[in-house]
C-alpha cells in the first residue's frame, strides 16, 4: 500500500450551508494521502462524561503505519479503503491524521487534523458593510472543508450490521458562533480595553485616529445591521496590521473583488443568496 493521488468530484449544495443539492452542482479537488485507513469505533452508547457515542470513531491510523496493537474492548474496527470511490476518499482525506497538504494549518475550519490530503482553499473578499472599512475574507464556499465537516461524518460513522456509512451531510454552519450578544460583547471589550489610550503628551493626529476608531466601535451594530454576524469585521485597531487572516502568509493568497476570475464568480454564487453580502 502507499499513498495516492486522486481527483474526485463531490456534490456541493445549490446554496452555502444548504441541504438542497437538487441543481446537481459539483466541485472537484485532488485527494493526496494514504490509500487506506484503520478506523477504531466505539461499540458502546455515550454516558455522562464520555467522549464518544456508539459507533463513533475514536482512534484513525494509516493502514502503512499501524503496528500491531490491543485494540480496547469498546472498540471494533474498519478499514476505509480510499481508492474504491470519490465518497471514500473524501472521508478518508477528512479523517486522515497526515496528509499530503501539511503546509496549512487545518485548525483554521475548526476541524483539527482535519482535510490535509486535500490543498488548502482559495480565499476571497467579498463586499459588505460599511464602504470605508474592511471586507470579510472568507474561505471559498465550495471547497470540501466548507461543504462537509470532521465532525458530521465521525459521529456515528458506520453501521457495523449492514456493513455500511453513514450518508455525507453538508455542514450547516460556519465555525463562528457569534450571536449578536458575543458581538457586544466583544465590541465592548475593545472600548473598555483603550479607555485609558488617551495622555497629554499624545499627538492631536494619534488621538484622532483612536477618536475614530472608538467611534466606528460604537457605530458597528448599526453599521453592519443588515450583514450577518460572521460576517462582520471588526474595525482595526490603530497601530495594528491586518487582522483579517489565519495567517501573515495568507494575504498574499486572497482573491480580491477586482481580480475575481469566472471561476472565481462561479464558485461565490454559493453565497448569492445572502442580504447584502457579494
Amino acid at each position: 500500500m502507499a499513498w495516492i493521488n486522486k481527483t474526485i468530484t463531490y456534490k456541493v449544495p445549490n446554496q452555502r450551508h444548504s441541504m438542497d443539492d437538487s441543481e446537481g452542482k459539483t466541485s472537484t479537488d485532488v485527494y493526496h494521502g494514504p490509500s487506506k485507513l484503520i478506523l477504531w469505533l466505539c461499540k458502546t452508547d455515550k454516558t455522562e462524561g464520555e467522549d464518544y457515542g456508539k459507533n463513533d470513531i475514536m482512534h484513525v491510523w494509516d493502514a502503512d503505519d499501524m503496528t500491531e496493537r490491543p485494540m480496547p474492548l469498546d472498540c471494533y474496527q474498519v478499514e476505509l479503503d480510499a481508492t474504491e470511490s470519490d465518497e471514500m476518499a473524501l472521508r478518508a482525506g477528512m479523517l486522515a491524521p497526515k496528509g499530503g497538504h501539511e503546509d496549512h494549518e487545518a485548525q483554521r475550519h475548526g476541524d483539527v487534523c482535519a482535510g490535509l490530503c486535500f490543498k488548502k482553499p482559495k480565499l476571497y473578499e467579498v463586499e459588505c458593510g460599511p464602504v470605508d472599512q474592511d471586507n470579510k475574507i472568507i474561505p471559498d464556499p465550495s471547497h470540501i472543508m466548507e461543504v462537509y465537516a470532521k465532525q458530521d461524518i465521525a459521529i456515528n460513522a458506520y453501521n457495523p450490521a449492514t456493513g455500511t456509512w453513514k450518508p455525507l451531510k453538508y455542514r450547516t454552519g460556519t465555525t463562528e458562533d457569534r450571536t449578536d450578544d458575543s458581538i457586544r460583547t466583544i465590541r465592548n471589550g475593545h472600548l473598555s480595553g483603550s479607555d485609558n489610550m488617551f495622555n497629554e503628551d499624545m499627538p492631536a493626529e494619534m488621538k484622532q485616529e483612536w477618536l475614530d476608531w472608538r467611534q466606528k466601535l460604537r457605530d458597528l451594530p448599526a453599521d453592519w445591521a443588515d450583514v450577518p454576524n460572521e460576517f462582520i469585521v471588526f474595525p482595526r485597531e490603530p497601530g495594528t496590521i491586518e487582522n483579517r487572516y489565519s495567517e501573515d502568509s495568507d494575504k498574499d493568497d486572497v482573491v480580491w473583488i477586482k481580480d475575481r476570475s469566472d471561476a472565481d464568480a462561479d464558485a461565490l454564487k454559493q453565497i448569492e443568496n445572502i442580504a447584502n453580502v457579494g
